[in-house]
């Protein structure tokens, strides 16, 4: 009786136990595999995907390496039941975190060959600003949130566009997901912060029990502002899958309007298209050691109630007003030139910058340039203005040595023959002949016109007056030029006289060192050029004005503010080695990048550019005619000194010198005759 009793009992309980086997085998895997059936199979989440990615070309899957087997069978259904349904071209590929932070170049995602046949129509009509999207399929928030805030140090995320569509899928499986579930908020953060991606849907899934979370759809809007409550609540924007027209196909349409974003804008202070003039500022000295330059001195502003003016700050203004952001001013550090602005947009420090640059390679592919190109800039050389020829020397030089020569050797034969015409009727000197002619020559005033005796000679002293005449005119009319205007030395007007000058070249532009590089004519130029990160312009200048032993490489913008500051003392090189499109600077693939070229196009089309860059010229013509410097001499009222009237007294001198020799002469001739008598 007890054994049966104890029989009844086993067998009892092991019915019981083997029914709760089964029952927890059924809720652990068969019924857990029939909900993720129920999720691949949704037509809600099939509707999201074909609208996402309506205009998607190619589409990329990764996925979160895990172990667990509910993990593994639902991320190979989704994959499956994606490419199945959505009929792209996909590649599926694991997430992989960086290894020390870095990571190679990760190779461009080209479809397979054997796939373009089952590309359906509508696919080929893509629009460009979407070709790639993608899906990220995670179980775990935390494990993604770390994944996605590599940036572009991982590779695998070296070729995201912002521009592109993305799709996070998150299924909640287990305990430790459920405990990292607030993460999932972040996630779609991070993708905005470190690699301005903002047309992110996040699916969240719960098949464990997380208390009183429920599956919840959303994007993250980063320019939503909320006036009251929690910020990041308001940037969560639910969305309805039996409603999906409000989803916005592309990024631009979060883009057009950001709702008083603050923008990080890099504007440097630069002469003369945005000139920073700030009021009420704490400065403090600084001083750094840069390798391979001399100690940078620099002063660092505080606490200051600054304004700009010039053509960027222009386009600035108006940019921001109508796409409706607030910029906020990110200025420069040490090195204020083009490779800051490029190391602030690497680095994410600014998302614009707002200083106009060369459009050039600058070696790095991590940035583009804004659209479309103003115009073009002139690189010149300014070099000191040519020395004054002294007005003494300018008579010699007026007239070309064949005039001189043929002035010459119509003199003598002219006085060789007026020698012979007047010994066959008196008796004359060679000397007193050749100064009589002399003095026909320079149209003096004659005795001898009345004491010529013959046709012959009359008819040869005509001649000789009339062109003397002409010569003296001309001569006369040379002298009144030479005094009333300065006349120097030939100018440096091309680059292989600059070449011959053997004079070095500055520049406080970096991207201005390699100027001189494809000049093969004059290829010893680029062994000239110095960039100086130290060094005051105005400086500069003035040295090479008193020395004239340099000179300084600039935009034709800035050499025309210094030509009018210092005139009569600097001159272009008429001959320039360059002439770039200016532009701006934003990170390779920006979020902003087509709604900045819309509006700077109509800027451009509209002359609003020409206009203010016209409008800064306008004043940087007149405060440079208020800020006129002389350097080399002082304002006198003195017309002439004692040098310009130098050659009248060399010629007084020698001619006081010749007569009182000759009269010596005549004089001890004259004695030795009337000692003889």
């Amino acid at each position: 009786m007890k054994i049966n009793l104890i029989v009844c009992i086993l067998c009892l309980h092991t019915n019981l136990v083997c029914s709760k086997l089964i029952n927890y085998l059924f809720d652990k895997h068969i019924q857990t595999k029939v909900r993720f059936d129920e999720l691949t199979d949704n037509t809600d989440l099939i509707s999201l995907c074909k609208y996402h990615f309506s205009s998607t070309r190619i589409l990329s899957i990764l996925f979160e390496n895990n172990h667990n087997e509910n993990w593994k069978y639902f991320s190979n259904k989704f994959i499956r039941k994606m490419s199945e349904y959505l009929n792209i071209p996909t590649i599926v590929t694991e997430m992989e975190k960086s290894k020390g932070g870095g990571g190679g170049i990760f190779p461009p995602h080209i479809p397979n060959k054997d796939s373009e046949h089952i590309r359906p129509d509508y696919i080929n009509n893509y629009p460009a600003e979407s070709q790639h999207s993608y899906i990220l399929l995670a179980e775990d928030p935390k494990y993604l949130r770390s994944y996605v805030v590599e940036g572009r140090r991982n590779s695998q995320q070296q070729n995201w566009n912002p521009k592109d569509n993305f799709l996070l899928i998150i299924p909640i499986m287990s305990h430790l997901s459920c405990n990292n579930a607030n993460d999932t908020f972040d996630v779609a953060k991070k993708f905005w912060e470190k690699s301005g991606i903002i047309n992110t849907v996040t699916y969240v899934k719960f098949f464990y029990k997380c208390g009183f979370m429920k599956d919840i759809v959303f994007m993250y809007n980063p320019f939503k502002i909320e006036s009251s409550g929690d910020d990041n609540e308001g940037k969560r924007i639910p969305i309805n899958l039996k409603h999906l027209s409000h989803i916005p196909k592309t990024y631009l349409k979060r883009t057009w309007n950001l709702e008083s974003y603050s923008v990080k804008i890099s504007l440097f202070n630069i002469f003369p298209t945005s000139v920073r003039e700030c009021m009420n500022c704490n400065s403090t000295s600084n001083s750094i050691e840069i390798p391979g330059f001399d100690k940078r001195n620099f002063k660092k502003y505080e606490n200051c109630n600054c304004s700009y003016k010039g053509r960027d700050w222009e386009v600035l203004k108006n940019l921001a007003k109508y796409m409706n952001f607030i910029p906020s001013i990110i200025s420069e550090g040490i090195l204020p030139d083009v490779s800051e602005a490029i190391d602030q947009l690497i680095r994410s420090q600014s998302e614009i910058a707002f200083n106009e640059r060369y459009m050039k390679d600058y070696n790095s592919s991590f940035i583009e340039f804004t659209m479309p190109a103003f115009y073009t800039r002139k690189i010149v050389v300014i070099v000191a203005k040519a020395q004054n020829i002294p007005i003494w020397m300018v008579i010699w030089k007026y007239f070309s040595g064949l005039f001189w020569i043929c002035f010459i050797i119509t003199f003598i034969a002219s006085t060789l023959l007026w020698y012979k015409l007047r010994k066959y009727n008196e008796n004359v000197s060679k000397l007193t002949n050749t100064l009589d002619m002399f003095a026909v020559f320079i149209t003096m005033s004659l005795s001898l016109v009345t004491k010529v005796v013959n046709n012959s000679q009359r008819l040869l002293l005509t001649c000789c007056l009339f062109s003397s005449l002409i010569i003296m005119s001309y001569f006369q009319s040379s002298l009144l030029d030479v005094v009333s205007y300065p006349h120097f030395y030939p100018e440096i007007n091309t680059l292989s006289q600059l070449d011959k000058a053997n004079i070095p070249i500055f520049t406080d532009d970096s991207s201005l060192v390699d100027t001189f590089n494809e000049l093969p004519k004059v290829i010893n130029l680029k062994n000239k050029v110095k960039y100086e990160l130290n060094f005051s312009v105005d400086a500069l200048l003035q040295e090479m004005i008193i020395f004239k032993n340099s000179s300084f490489l600039t935009s034709m913008v800035e050499a025309v503010w210094f030509i009018g500051k210092y005139q009569n003392e600097l001159h272009i090189v008429q001959e320039h080695p360059r002439e770039y499109f200016v532009s701006y600077l934003i990170p390779k693939g920006s979020p902003y990048a087509t709604r900045i070229h819309n509006l700077l196009g109509k800027m451009t089309a509209a002359g609003l550019v020409r206009k203010w860059d016209l409008d800064t010229s306008y004043n940087l013509n007149l405060e440079a005619s208020r800020n006129k410097t002389s350097v080399t001499s002082e304002n006198s009222t003195t017309v002439f000194c004692l040098y310009n009237l130098v050659f009248s007294f060399i010629v007084f001198g020698v001619g006081i010198s010749v007569s009182v020799l000759v009269f010596f002469i005549e004089l001890v001739s004259w004695l030795k005759n009337k000692s003889n008598l």
